[in-house]
């Protein structure tokens, strides 16, 4: 937002992702919008990293 009187200055950051929409979205419809674009958790990364490994430690 503004931070002085004069309102010239600008808004610090960055804004990604930004989505349109034709009407008003239900609850349900944002968290589904979300999730789509969660982070998986560390650990889950690893144990699918682990899991890789052991499947191409089998192929040979």
């Amino acid at each position: 937002g503004n931070v002085s009187d004069g309102g010239n200055e600008g808004m610090i950051g960055t804004i990604s992702r930004v989505t349109t929409f034709n009407s008003a979205l239900s609850d349900s419809d944002i968290l589904s919008h979300s999730n789509a674009w969660s982070i998986p958790e560390p650990s889950s990364l690893l144990f699918s990293g682990l899991a890789a490994l052991a499947l191409l430690g089998r192929r040979r």
